[in-house]
């Protein structure tokens, strides 16, 4: 079928190659050849009078239509799937699909087990693929509505207060910041003072642009509570390495903490400050609202939550 001279067949490759960088990634992510990828591209460059993407420091990077084309191809993409599955009841011991959830390395490896355990039992033939949560939030209200379009996500798991306002979510589970410090830490008793904590250095994970924008960090600077930041690490579960055998301290999900005294010369630490509570909430895409496979996933990930 074709739309103003445009073959539509060529927006699943291009797709493909926005989200793979490379011909040879995305012809066996559609099943093609890699010559017929290639041929598409090159029918694709000469529609939009683009090179669509390009060569640069040894991979290919999509130039700036490119860039610009990817979240609407993929919503677009996304909104066709559900139609064409309109009328298909989801049958999870038969469904041969991949699921993509954003989530932080954190719920990744407390919580995500329980959900691909029920996975292999209730639909063994489906993948789940979990990536990282947010380099960069988008500054709107829409926050993780625009990162689920632009990432091609079909769900995400994500403190509440970066969920979107204007898509309904479901809170799963309740998590609370506490502090973990060496065994041997000289300065650290049973308790932490606020100037002790404001004095001694910090390992922080940040997600983002800046550690204000991290949740605790956020909460830290409406309570006035200063801290100085020695190790900046990309997740929290490296937050327990960077913390054993220094003086450090570490300011991590509860959970996260004493799994982390269990298994290093590290001990938790009440925090000195009002408790940071987090909820961690499931959001759909918007894209796969009504979606049977995607509603019956966070289905299973509410019950997975029960008692957590």
């Amino acid at each position: 079928m074709r739309l103003k001279g445009l073959d539509l067949n060529l927006l699943v490759v291009l797709d493909a190659l926005l989200t793979e960088r490379s011909v040879s990634r995305a012809a066996l992510r559609i099943g093609l050849k890699q010559s017929a990828v290639s041929s598409a591209l090159g029918r694709l460059r000469e529609h939009f009078d683009d090179v669509l993407l390009e060569w640069r420091n040894r991979q290919m990077t999509p130039t700036t239509l490119g860039y610009e084309l990817q979240p609407v191809l993929r919503a677009l993409l996304q909104r066709a799937d559900v139609i064409a599955n309109a009328n298909h009841a989801f049958v999870p011991q038969e469904a041969q699909q991949e699921f993509v959830v954003l989530c932080s390395d954190y719920v990744a490896q407390a919580f995500m087990p329980r959900v691909i355990a029920r996975l292999m039992h209730e639909a063994p033939r489906v993948s789940l693929s979990m990536r990282p949560l947010i380099s960069l939030l988008p500054r709107s209200r829409n926050l993780m509505g625009d990162e689920l379009e632009r990432r091609g996500a079909h769900l995400a798991i994500a403190p509440k207060e970066f969920t979107s306002a204007d898509q309904p979510s479901i809170d799963l589970f309740h998590e609370t910041f506490t502090c973990i410090v060496a065994n041997d830490n000289p300065h650290v008793g049973e308790r932490l003072s606020t100037r002790l904590y404001s004095t001694l250095p910090h390992v922080i994970a940040t997600f983002m642009d800046s550690a204000a924008n991290t949740v605790e960090g956020r909460r830290l600077d409406r309570a006035g509570v200063a801290r100085k930041v020695e190790v900046i690490v990309p997740n929290f579960l490296l937050v327990p390495e960077f913390v054993a055998g220094t003086e450090r301290i570490g300011t991590v999900p509860a959970r996260l903490a004493q799994a982390a005294a269990r298994a290093m010369p590290l001990r938790v630490v009440p925090a000195p400050f009002a408790a940071i509570d987090v909820w961690e909430t499931l959001q759909v895409s918007a894209a796969h609202a009504g979606d049977p496979a995607v509603e019956w996933l966070a289905q299973v990930i509410v019950g997975c939550a029960h008692n957590f």
